[in-house]
């Protein structure tokens, strides 16, 4: 998460960040089926259920080769209109 640093309110942005990073901010995002970024969060179970199951996570690995990653972000976009708008006409 950035924080402008010209921003006209930069104390906002960052009460807004320790919110997004709250237990309460990261159960928030998750109803939007987002998955916390911190690990030591506890879900509802309702808001759990909405989403991926851990299992699918299995074979999730970080980013290490950056200069692949920049290339093959260059054509998510064009592969997204190939493989999934191309189904919603």
């Amino acid at each position: 998460m950035i924080i402008n640093k010209y921003a006209a309110h930069p104390n906002a942005a960052k009460l807004a960040r320790e919110f997004i990073f709250s237990d309460k901010g990261q159960i928030n995002l998750a109803r939007g089926y987002a998955r916390p970024i911190r690990a030591d969060v506890v879900l509802p179970e309702d808001v759990k259920a909405k989403l991926i199951p851990d299992e699918q996570y299995v074979n999730a690995r970080l980013v290490s080769d950056f200069a692949a990653w920049e290339k093959t972000s260059r054509q998510l976009p064009m592969l997204w209109q190939e493989y999934v708008l191309i189904h919603q006409q």
